[in-house]
């Protein structure tokens, strides 16, 4: 099992954002990944992260973030380096490690088995001044501070 943070969260449609607040998009939802646009490279490609909100006939598919890329993971490890930020550069490193893991194999259920890769929504952070917490509560208040999602690939 691998389990990491979307990227582009602070991106989202406002609607999107009122679902979380108002636990629509909730712990333990089943997501869905889709290769966005035609990208060919297991590290450069676009893959959003999405859910269904809704009833049998009346289901919406909304984006909840992105797999992050593996060029961005790089830059956080060289900022930690250049801090010179051990503890930080580490974590850094794992999490570099266990996306190229979870990117490979998800490029190839879509592009080789023609499946959609599915996860589970694990943790949602929010942020009121100064304070996080699990839970929107429906705050307007509340910003969307992180969501992290895990799949079920293995980590060797």
């Amino acid at each position: 099992m691998i389990a990491l943070n979307l990227a582009g969260i602070t991106f989202l449609e406002q609607e999107v954002v009122r679902h979380f607040l108002a636990d629509r998009i909730h712990l333990e939802q089943k997501c869905f990944v889709k290769l966005e646009g035609n990208e060919s490279s297991t590290y450069d490609a676009d893959f959003s992260v999405n859910v269904n909100i809704g009833e049998d006939d009346n289901i919406t598919t909304h984006r909840i973030g992105w797999i992050p890329r593996t060029s961005t993971v790089s830059k956080y490890m060289n900022q930690a380096y250049m801090k010179k930020d051990n503890e930080r550069y580490a974590r850094e490193c794992e999490r570099l490690r266990l996306l190229e893991i979870l990117r490979g194999n998800i490029h190839t259920d879509i592009t080789i088995n023609l499946v959609d890769p599915y996860g589970i929504i694990n943790n949602i952070l929010f942020i009121e001044g100064e304070k996080f917490f699990n839970e929107g509560s429906n705050n307007m208040d509340r910003k969307l501070a992180s969501v992290s999602c895990r799949f079920e690939y293995p980590n060797p």
